[in-house]
Formats: structure tokens, sequence, C-alpha cells
């Protein structure tokens, strides 16, 4: 059943026929079962783009020139990263998961550490980021 209300607040009633209703069941069918068909690939859509933008805690340590800085052992020194947009540069920040450089921390006897550079096997020195091995987990 219908009401309509005209501007003169008239009120009319009208029965739709069983012809019409079920073509409208089957339209709001049909649109239902469109929308579940796509929403799993408009939600893996947007989880992709999710994960290309996410990041993962780090902090920032500006190692000295003499290679040796504070760390915990299961650390990795990541020289490469990039610190995502909006987080600080310093201190406890935050990267993006995107691939990168990831070099297990060496110990250099003390309680220090050192990030050796693979191919020259010298320290990297100034600003690197220094990730748990969770987090470290996280980067591809």
């Amino acid at each position: 059943m219908k009401i309509i209300k005209t501007m003169d607040n008239k009120s009319e009633t009208t029965v739709a026929s069983p012809a019409q209703t079920t073509l409208t069941d089957q339209r709001r069918r049909r649109l239902v079962r469109g929308a579940a068909a796509f929403a799993p690939i408009v939600l893996t859509l947007r989880s992709g783009a999710l994960a290309a933008a996410s990041c993962t805690g780090a902090t920032i340590v500006d190692i000295p020139t003499t290679g040796n800085f504070s760390a915990a052992d299961s650390d990795v020194c990541a020289p490469e990263a990039v610190v995502c947009p909006g987080y600080p540069t310093s201190g406890p920040t935050k990267v993006l998961t995107q691939p990168t450089l990831k070099i297990q921390l060496t110990p250099t006897g003390t309680s220090e550490f050192t990030c050796n550079n693979p191919a020259s096997g010298t320290p990297y020195t100034g600003k690197v980021a220094i990730l748990s091995s969770v987090a470290a987990s996280s980067l591809v």
C-alpha cells in the first residue's frame, strides 16, 4: 500500500499490483546481491592502499663518529628507512614499512653496538633508524 500526500494536505491511498511488487522486490534483491559481490573487491583495494602507506615504530638515533651507541641486543638498524610524513625525525618516531636495508647490530664488547655498512664494513654514523626485532619483521 502506498500513501501519497499532496500539497493541499489530501491523502490518497493506492495499492500496488502484485506484478509491480514482484518487480520491485527483484530489483532490490539484484541490487543487494551486486553490492555483496563487490564489497570484498572494494575492501581489498582499500586495505592494499593502507598497507602501502603504513608505518611502524622506530627510534631515530644520532650515531656519533665513533659508531658506537646503546641499544637492545635484538634491535636492528635501518640506515635507509624513510620517516613517515608528520612524524619527528629524531627520537621515537614511525618509519614507512617498505623494503629497506636491515642490518643486525654488532656488539662492541661493551654495552654498546655498531651498525656496520655491509659493503664497506665501516659503521654508519649520523641519524639512523633503530627498530626492535618485532618492528623490523614488518618491513618487507
